[in-house]
């Protein structure tokens, strides 16, 4: 049973309105206070608070704690107060006020009044809910949500001082940000459940937040970053620019010749077909090259780096980097292996199925079997090599 008189009790008071006009306060506990029918005030006050206006034009104000308010029908005031609250306009022209801190508002049906307060603020949008004013969007700092919609759903376009997100299929507005430039939004103001997309064209930047982002470029030559998070990049067809930036992140060039940035973090670089330049940075990374002439560069830390189909150019940088080779992918150049640090690993093949061979003051490595070049080794004697060098995969 709950217990008024225990702040630490999650169970909320639950209080009921009478379906007439009146004020409904409530005290420190948390509370759930519905206030029916009517035009009411209600204050939650102190704790983590449930407000239900109703039907009739009300007056909800969350207080402190994180509390959630839902206008109901007709044209309310939303008040979150302190604390991470979420406000729901409901249908009717809603004036929401998400107060301190970082809070959600939904205006619902209806040209709603938004104004997120201090905080990190995100600001729901869907199709179809009328034009809503965001009077106090930060760029960087809070986010529009998309529901039901992708960033390619949506066109940004400048009017006055003021920037229109619109449904581009449509035409219809789905909110006006006051005092806000366009060209200082990108798809990194945006978030979309289940990731960013692309248009298919040739996009203005994409950017992901903090969080984990999944981001497809789609068609068109990209630029995509992820940011912060464990991001998922995917630059679709096109010659594509994709930067992992903090985390750990996974970026897949797909088509055409595309450049890979991991950043920091542990990323996995997967180039994809056409001739790709791959860039590890920071972190202990691995670089696939995929089909193409290839350019991967490890970066910092211990690498691993795979060429895969073409005549490949690699280079491990710093760290205990290892290089994979396999019959038939072509021809590679390794540019720093250092014997004793860095080594091979053999997928597919044996130590004993190679032949070292000199050529000027460099080394190949050759299958004995098909005479086929898998690697040279530039700067590297062939009696520096053994079995040692080898590992199998």
């Amino acid at each position: 049973p709950t217990d008024p008189t225990d702040p630490t009790d999650p169970t909320p008071n639950t209080i009921f309105g009478t379906g007439n006009s009146e004020t409904i306060n409530g005290d420190d506990q948390n509370n759930s206070i519905d206030g029916l029918g009517g035009a009411d005030v209600i204050n939650g006050q102190g704790g983590n608070d449930e407000l239900l206006g109703g039907t009739g034009n009300d007056n909800l104000d969350g207080g402190t704690g994180d509390d959630t308010l839902d206008g109901g029908t007709d044209n309310d005031l939303l008040l979150g107060g302190g604390g991470q609250d979420s406000l729901l306009g409901g249908n009717g022209v809603d004036d929401l006020q998400g107060g301190d801190n970082n809070d959600t508002l939904d205006g619902g049906l209806g040209n709603d009044l938004l104004n997120g307060g201090n905080g990190a603020d995100t600001f729901v949008l869907r199709s179809g809910d009328g034009n809503d004013q965001i009077s106090d969007f930060t760029p960087g700092t809070d986010e529009l949500l998309l529901d039901g919609l992708t960033f390619s759903d949506v066109t940004v376009v400048q009017s006055g001082t003021d920037t229109i997100i619109r449904e581009t299929a449509t035409s219809q507005d789905l909110a006006t940000l006051i005092n806000i430039q366009a060209a200082d939004l990108d798809s990194s103001n945006f978030e979309i459940p289940g990731g960013i997309v692309g248009t298919g064209n040739d996009d203005i930047p994409i950017q992901g937040n903090a969080q984990d982002n999944l981001i497809q470029g789609l068609g068109g030559a990209d630029s995509i970053s992820g940011r912060g998070g464990a991001d998922e990049l995917l630059g679709g067809t096109g010659d594509d620019i994709l930067e992992g930036n903090a985390g750990n992140d996974t970026l897949m060039g797909e088509a055409e010749n595309d450049i890979l940035r991991g950043g920091g973090g542990q990323d996995l670089l997967i180039g994809g077909n056409g001739d790709d330049n791959l860039e590890g940075n920071g972190g202990r990374d691995e670089l696939i090259g995929g089909n193409g002439d290839d350019n991967l560069e490890g970066g910092g830390n211990n690498d691993t780096l795979d060429g895969g189909l073409g005549s490949d150019l690699l280079t491990g940088g710093n760290g205990a980097d290892s290089f994979i080779l396999r019959s038939g992918d072509g021809s590679d150049d390794i540019l720093d292996y250092q014997d004793g640090t860095d080594n091979f690993l053999l997928d597919g093949l044996t130590f004993s199925d190679l032949t070292v061979v000199a050529s000027g003051g460099n080394t190949i490595l050759q299958e004995t079997a098909t005479s086929q070049d898998l690697a040279t080794l530039f700067g590297i004697a062939p009696t520096a090599i053994d079995a040692t060098d080898f590992a199998t995969i």
